[in-house]
C-alpha cells in the first residue's frame, strides 16, 4: 500500500508538471514516468495512453514504447505487442 501511495504521487507530480511546463521534452519524460508509474499500479489502459502522448512528442525515442510495450504485455494484447516491438525494432535495429 506504502508503494502505491508512492506511484499516486508521482503522477500527481506527473499531471502538474505537464500542465505547468511547454517544454516538449519535459512533457515527453512527464508522460513516460506517469506510463511507468500508472504500470506499477497495474492501471495498464491509462498507461498506454500517456505512453503513447510520448511517443507522439518524439516518435524515435524508446522508452516511451517500452512502458507502452509493459502495459500491452500485463494486458495481454498480443498482436499490439508485436506490432509496438517491431517499431521499437525499426526506430534501434541495434536494439
Amino acid at each position: 500500500a506504502l508503494h502505491d501511495e508512492k506511484y499516486e504521487h508521482v503522477i500527481e507530480l506527473c499531471d502538474q508538471a505537464i500542465q505547468a511546463d511547454a517544454s516538449s521534452t519535459n512533457i515527453y519524460l512527464m508522460h513516460v514516468k506517469k506510463a511507468k508509474a500508472l504500470n506499477k499500479l497495474h492501471r495498464y489502459t491509462e498507461a498506454i495512453e500517456n505512453a503513447d502522448s510520448a511517443i507522439t512528442i518524439y516518435p524515435r525515442k524508446e522508452e516511451a514504447y517500452l512502458a507502452k510495450v509493459d502495459a500491452l504485455f500485463n494486458l495481454g494484447r498480443e498482436e499490439e505487442l508485436t506490432v509496438v516491438l517491431e517499431e521499437i525494432e525499426s526506430i534501434n535495429p541495434h536494439t
